[in-house]
């Protein structure tokens, strides 16, 4: 049987701190002409970012990438930087205990929101994409409110993507191929968990 992982964050030392200035946001505001409006720090972004529930977004030099990759089921569309705020925390010792800084009010969104939008950091992010991945698999349950060890990917309901979602669940689903593709061009920027198959 194949085996299947879930695309995760990885863990790190900030907490949602970290996550906040590493990924952003993308399910504040409703999406737009079917667009995601992100909101994020700027100006560094890293190759790949899991900015909401079930959202992957990269920059255009990992874009050209990906479609170079021979990888499967995966189309793009831009997002909408609604809000780039300007920070310079990936300049700040990532091995530190906690932040340089905490945002006002101790709220870590608020290293965005709340802050005043950047054109200029905007444009040096140049275009940003969504991965645009189908919602073909089925995954069975036997529990009405489960934890991840009650959730099983069908693997027969797989259509060959290698990157792809299920229906039902938030998870963003990717083959072996996949797995080891994006370890190989974005280790640090990602995690994985292997999937329960039936």
């Amino acid at each position: 049987m194949d085996r299947f992982y879930t695309l995760e964050k990885p863990r790190l030392r900030w907490g949602d701190y970290h996550d906040i200035l590493m990924h952003g946001i993308s399910c504040h505001l409703s999406r737009a002409g079917g667009r995601i409006q992100l909101e994020r720090t700027g100006p560094f972004v890293p190759p790949i970012s899991l900015p909401g529930i079930n959202d992957v977004v990269v920059t255009d030099a990992f874009h050209r990438k990906l479609e170079n990759s021979g990888l499967v089921g995966v189309r793009y569309q831009t997002v909408i930087k609604k809000l780039i705020a300007k920070s310079d925390w990936h300049t700040w010792d990532q091995q530190a205990e906690k932040p340089a800084h905490y945002p006002e009010g101790g709220e870590p969104e608020n290293y965005i929101l709340g802050q005043p939008h950047s054109t200029d950091v905007s444009t040096q992010l140049g275009d940003l994409w969504e991965l645009i991945l189908n919602n073909s698999a089925r995954v069975k349950s036997d529990k009405e409110i489960c934890v991840r060890k009650d959730i099983h990917l069908l693997a027969d309901t797989w259509e060959g993507e290698d990157l792809f979602r299920a229906r039902g669940v938030g998870y963003i689903y990717t083959t072996c191929r996949a797995k080891e593709w994006l370890e190989q061009n974005a280790g640090k920027w990602v995690a994985f968990q292997e999937a329960f198959t039936l």
